[in-house]
């Protein structure tokens, strides 16, 4: 991740079994990850989810 004080989201969704909601850019890399495996979504995709 090019910011690596981001690193503990990542973490957090993983433990948690979350759905990480973003639009942060950097985040673009991590959805790359194998591990862990976190679902990231952006903004617009999670009003999407809501039917908003």
């Amino acid at each position: 991740m090019p910011d690596y004080k981001d690193n503990y989201l990542i973490d957090l969704a993983y433990q948690t079994r979350s759905v990480l909601v973003t639009n942060d850019k950097h985040f673009k890399t991590a959805e790359k990850l194998k591990s862990p495996n976190v679902t990231i979504i952006n903004l617009a995709q999670f009003y999407e989810s809501l039917n908003l």
